[in-house]
């Protein structure tokens, strides 16, 4: 992946000093002011009582920390109306690698994915709960993602996998 320059830090600088907090997560100025909007709009959104200010929001971006973790639950997961919401398609690629298999580049994991990858987009967090049932800890997201699945009922469900295991593991 190419280095951020000086140039590209200084524009997003220009446009909003947020822009330039985003910059190295998103890559690209365009991507970079989408998620910006993304941001403003949650935090416009947000109850006063729970609102986090944007520079947070900006500044957790630019450490690797993926956004649906910074913004508040997916209206989808907190729907609480008891009514199935259909939608056409679920698709996620949810963090799947084990913190054993980062840490040792295990299963197929390559040096440039630890290089230039954030660890939280591929390694669940510590602070992610683990089901019961036999669940591992690379697999919570899947767990949450089925719940899901049940009340929106989509036509389509697309996940992608870390390998033979959890495949096996799926639908062994």
């Amino acid at each position: 992946m190419p280095r951020i320059s000086l140039r590209q830090l200084r524009q997003a600088y220009k446009v909003s000093p947020f822009l330039s907090r985003l910059l190295p997560a998103c890559r690209d100025l365009a991507s970079a002011q989408n998620e910006l909007r993304w941001l403003r709009d949650h935090h416009a959104a947000a109850p006063a009582s729970r609102r986090r200010p944007l520079a947070a929001l900006c500044e957790e971006r630019r450490r690797g920390v993926p956004s649906s973790t910074s913004w508040a639950p997916s209206p989808l997961a907190t729907s609480t109306s008891g009514a199935a919401r259909a939608c056409d398609v679920l698709v996620s690629n949810p963090p799947y690698v084990s913190s054993q298999a980062w840490s040792l580049a295990q299963e197929g994991l390559s040096y440039s994915t630890r290089k230039y990858e954030p660890k939280l987009a591929l390694v669940p967090g510590d602070h992610v709960d683990v089901p019961r049932g036999g669940w591992l800890h690379e697999d919570a997201f899947y767990a949450a993602l089925l719940d899901i699945a049940l009340i929106v009922q989509p036509s389509i469900v697309l996940f992608e996998f870390g390998g033979d295991v959890q495949e096996n593991g799926f639908y062994g």
